[in-house]
């Protein structure tokens, strides 16, 4: 199933005819069969329209369950399958519900590159939303999320993702003084020299939205502020260059 499920044309047919036994599949206490089995609802839930299939089909439950799992690569497509249903606005309350919120934290802290991209993107995604970052925060989530922002050892992409749940929940004026407390700002920081534009219009829009706040002006300029946000204003990419001069 993990293969074909990867091709959007088939997500549809693959739901309608097998999804309950996908989901049963992750319950075999087998780690390869669960690893495949888990592995295919991430390819499905690409598909935000297939989320209401999930939840008919009791799948939420078994998926997060595999979140204890010891074998990384399972928890790496949990974290997969639950950043797909993050990014739908509608899904983060059943998440936070059934218990996802730490298990996912605790997996942004594996020392293995999906999880670690995966949970983080999950937390981004989960940060859209004012009712979920109150969980994020509760969770414990921002200290996890500045130390991997800013991991020169890790891959790009999960510190991106990092970055963009700080700067989604840099959105919140009542998150930034625990955000700059914890440190974001070096985070921040680190990641301003990527010549990768998606890095960039993040980190552009962290800045941006902490330097909203007057009360923060003084510390994010006696941080050095000023120097990235001015390198960031030359970027060719107008989105990354609006979010400069926002926080200029």
């Amino acid at each position: 199933f993990n293969s074909l499920s990867s091709m959007e044309e088939n997500k549809v047919e693959i739901v309608n005819r097998a999804l309950s036994t996908i989901v049963a599949m992750t319950l075999t206490g087998d780690v390869e069969t669960e690893r495949h089995a888990i592995c295919t609802l991430a390819n499905l839930m690409e598909l935000s329209e297939l989320h209401a299939a999930l939840l008919d089909a009791r799948g939420i439950t078994p998926i997060i369950a595999l979140t204890t799992s010891e074998d990384s690569q399972t928890k790496g497509e949990v974290c997969r399958a639950l950043a797909n249903l993050a990014s739908n606005p509608d899904m983060q309350p059943v998440i936070i519900k059934e218990g996802a919120m730490v298990p996912v934290v605790a997996a942004a802290q594996v020392p293995d590159i999906n999880c670690q991209r995966y949970a983080s993107l999950c937390l981004a995604n989960l940060a859209t939303t004012v009712m979920s970052q109150i969980k994020i925060v509760q969770a414990g989530a921002i200290t996890p999320l500045i130390q991997l922002a800013m991991r020169q050892d890790c891959q790009l992409e999960a510190r991106r993702y990092a970055c963009l749940a700080l700067a989604n929940l840099s959105a919140t004026p009542a998150n930034h003084v625990m955000l700059l407390e914890e440190g974001c700002l070096e985070a921040i920081f680190s990641l301003s020299n990527q010549p990768d534009l998606m890095t960039q219009y993040y980190v552009g829009s962290a800045l941006a939205n902490l330097a909203c706040s007057v009360d923060n002006h003084k510390f994010i300029v006696q941080q050095g502020g000023i120097q990235p946000l001015i390198q960031l204003a030359y970027s060719p990419d107008p989105d990354v260059h609006q979010q400069a001069v926002c926080g200029l």
